[in-house]
């Protein structure tokens, strides 16, 4: 297996400062929340504040520092991904969950990875 570590130089640099800041859209889903396409809409329905201001339009941009909830919930960024490359054995499905019990190659990785995709 071949593991990567991620580093957050992806950030657009603002040129007034030298704080690092994406798009809170962005934010939210490397966050865990879900697609972009859904966080614009938890954004939109008013369900998330910015250091305690609520926010309800797009483009917002935040940095790390800036404290993001979302329905009262501090929501952080993930520190780093991991990337790992497999091999799916036979008989081994590739999901998440299976309503029949079959083997998922998610069952093949301890239980540190929390999330897969």
């Amino acid at each position: 297996m071949r593991l990567m570590k991620i580093d957050f130089k992806f950030m657009k640099k603002e040129t007034d400062t030298d704080e690092h800041t994406i798009k809170l859209q962005k934010y939210l889903s490397m966050s865990g929340l879900g697609s972009r396409r859904k966080c614009e809409l938890i954004i939109s329905r008013g369900l998330v504040t910015v250091n305690n201001k609520p926010v309800v339009r797009q483009g917002i941009r935040v940095s790390r520092n800036d404290i993001v909830k979302v329905n009262n919930k501090v929501v952080k960024l993930e520190r780093e991904k991991i990337y790992l490359a497999v091999y799916k054995p036979a008989g081994y499905l590739c999901s998440n969950y299976d309503a029949f019990g079959r083997y998922l190659v998610k069952d093949l990785f301890s239980e540190q990875y929390v999330r897969y995709f």
